[in-house]
């Protein structure tokens, strides 16, 4: 499991140890509803996934909605980033940017982007990190201040 599990930072901020050490046992599974039926059927105590996958699984069963309590939600993070080479010719690039930023506007397109799991393509902002950024900062903070409490 990745040190930046999906629980830690909860965790620390409630002055717990990382998930790591904090749960007895910790899957890793492939779909939303692999996670999420488990909590439903008291299988599990918890179980962290996606924003879009829980309401996804919320408008599949009313009920996961009426049994489940979300205890925490992340900031928005960077789904995926799609890089082109600078050395590529400018008139594929614009052509390849202009495609992929109107992707929604088409039943084809829209197809794309639910097959990827994305909502939208746009060009790229180093702004868009910014949550990354601060999560992984407020990891080392509330980890160094854990270990400072030792």
């Amino acid at each position: 499991m990745s040190p930046l599990c999906g629980w830690t930072p909860y965790l620390l901020r409630q002055g717990l140890p990382e998930c790591e050490k904090f749960f007895a046992t910790i899957k890793s599974v492939n779909r939303a509803s692999q996670a999420l039926l488990p909590v439903f059927f008291q299988q599990v105590d918890a179980a962290v996934v996606e924003r879009h996958a829980f309401k996804t699984m919320v408008e599949l069963n009313p009920q996961l909605n009426e049994q489940l309590t979300v205890l925490a939600y992340s900031s928005p993070l960077v789904h995926s980033i799609a890089c082109l080479n600078r050395n590529a010719d400018e008139q594929v690039k614009k052509a390849i940017i202009d495609t992929a930023s109107k992707l929604g506007e088409s039943t084809n397109g829209r197809q794309i982007l639910i097959l990827f799991q994305l909502d939208r393509v746009v060009p790229f902002k180093p702004s868009h990190f910014e949550a990354l950024v601060a999560l992984v900062k407020e990891h080392h903070d509330l980890k160094t201040r854990l270990a400072n409490r030792r």
